[in-house]
């Protein structure tokens, strides 16, 4: 009843808060954390399911990097702690979360994982999430909002931005496409704003052909004298360099994105940690019985770090002094 369990009713609930409350009754926060560690073991490895809900609209032949990496970190600690695991695709049922819903209740799941979509989601905001805990391991649900673990964008990308500084950059240009600023709340055009790079960034249009995006790309390059780009797609930006005839050495190439591209430097956002994480807060959550969508969304970020490559060599000895304090 303390847990506001929703297999018991309201009025029995309340009966027994009032008796604790009268007898002065406070919880013992070893005490849970020590059941907390009981309870997992009592279990069997399939008993408690946590579902991660694939959102993606189309099926990908190779899936990105940071996905399989995300999927891996949740993975690795739903074993740890006793649950077991399933995927639900929504693209499986017409993208109808509240066919999803019906398949999430019927199979007894009370625990779910949002995972990255390919563009911004927007669920049915009639679906009915009483019952069921939701943490969000991406940004790309807009609505409706759930706690979350993600990366910190903001962090990440004004580090970046420093250590080019440091590597001898001056004219830092950044390559974003529509949905990646809307999925990310502008965090990445804001970093360059503040640094005075306002001028240099290249937003790229949604549901248009990757022909079409390099040779808007190179054509933009050839417009801006950048010495270095910051950019989510990087194989499409290469081929765009190549095609300015200044190739790769005239100009640094930076992914925005956690990849897996030889000879490319990249921002890797750490996506085993934010899938374990995740998969933490969402048992803590279902221990406590809270579910359904939280009145006051929480986020938890989490701090990325570079990885260097030959894609991004030190220029000169000197730094240009930036705007963050």
């Amino acid at each position: 009843s303390l847990r506001d369990s929703p297999t018991i009713s309201a009025k029995t609930r309340e009966r027994v808060r009032a008796i604790a409350d009268k007898m002065g009754y406070r919880p013992d926060p070893e005490i849970a954390r020590l059941m907390g560690r009981l309870r997992p073991s009592r279990v069997t490895q399939q008993s408690v399911v946590i579902a991660m809900l694939d959102l993606q609209s189309d099926q990908v032949v190779d899936e990105h990097p940071y996905i399989a990496r995300l999927r891996n970190g949740i993975e690795k600690q739903v074993d740890h702690l006793g649950y077991g695991s399933t995927v639900l695709r929504l693209r499986d049922y017409d993208g109808s979360a509240a066919k999803l819903m019906r398949v999430i209740r019927n199979r007894g799941i009370i625990g779910c994982i949002l995972m990255p979509s390919n563009e911004p989601v927007k669920l049915d905001a009639r679906v009915k999430w009483d019952g069921i805990s939701v943490v969000a391991a991406t940004s790309s649900v807009l609505a409706p909002r759930f706690h979350g673990v993600v990366p910190d964008q903001i962090h990440n990308s004004m580090a970046l931005v420093e250590d080019m500084y440091l590597r001898g950059y001056r004219q830092i240009g950044m390559i974003l496409t529509e949905s990646l600023e809307e999925r990310t709340a502008h965090h990445y055009s804001l970093t360059m704003t503040w640094h005075g790079h306002r001028d240099q960034i290249l937003i790229l249009p949604d549901n248009v052909s990757a022909k079409e995006n390099e040779t808007r790309i190179a054509q933009w390059l050839e417009e801006h004298e950048v010495d270095v780009v910051l950019a989510q797609d990087t194989p499409i930006v290469e081929r765009a360099i190549r095609r300015t005839h200044r190739g790769q050495g005239g100009i640094g190439l930076v992914s925005l994105s956690t990849i897996n591209q030889p000879g490319i430097a990249y921002q890797d956002e750490r996506p085993e940690y934010i899938g374990e994480s995740a998969v933490s807060l969402l048992a803590g959550m279902m221990h406590n019985n809270e579910s359904g969508i939280p009145v006051h969304p929480r986020v938890t970020t989490v701090d990325g770090e570079f990885r260097d490559a030959a894609s991004v060599a030190k220029r000169l000895p000197r730094r240009k002094k930036s705007n963050l304090r």
